[in-house]
């Protein structure tokens, strides 16, 4: 792997093959990560942390993004997941408490536990058909303006026919 950054951008590139390992946890100075084809995992605890990180990249190679990648990406307003990842893990966006909307897409199968724990700005989120397995119950733990969760309504409340809403804030749609 190939770190280049760039500190009057706050940029960060990512290139090579292989794993994105941790050696940016805490880092004040990233502003923007853009992560180059080839690479497959964002490893556990990759930007940790990084309290300014406003923007990410992420290229269709990505299959898996870890435990805690961006837990603590408190700037962190915008992230287009690509339909090449198959696995988000706990807390992978915990404490992003800029993050308003999200879309996971068709290829994500596996969501962990606490993974949008404490997004406090996080209004919308579509999950697609794909998705099989949910682990732990706090997926969206603190998520106090989250008004819209978009499922599908083959998958996690199959046969609940008089099911119109869960919760008393937030509306699910079902598609």
């Amino acid at each position: 792997m190939e770190y280049n950054f760039n500190a009057k951008t706050g940029t960060l590139v990512i290139s090579g093959r292989g794993q994105i390992d941790n050696r940016y946890i805490n880092n004040k100075s990233i502003r923007h990560v853009i992560i180059e084809k080839g690479v497959e995992c964002i490893g556990k605890e990759a930007f940790y942390n990084c309290r300014y990180l406003e923007s990410v990249t992420i290229p269709n190679t990505v299959e898996d993004i870890r435990d805690y990648a961006f837990e603590g990406c408190v700037s962190l307003k915008e992230v287009d997941i690509p339909d090449s990842v198959v696995t988000i893990g706990n807390g992978a966006f915990r404490e992003c408490k800029c993050l308003r909307e999200i879309t996971i897409p068709n290829s994500v199968k596996v969501l962990g536990d606490s993974l949008f724990c404490y997004c406090k700005s996080l209004k919308n989120i579509t999950l697609p058909d794909s998705i099989h397995t949910i682990h732990g119950i706090s997926i969206f733990y603190r998520c106090k303006d989250l008004k819209e969760i978009i499922v599908p309504d083959n998958n996690f409340f199959r046969k609940c026919e008089s099911l119109l809403r869960y919760g008393n804030k937030a509306e699910i749609i079902f598609k």
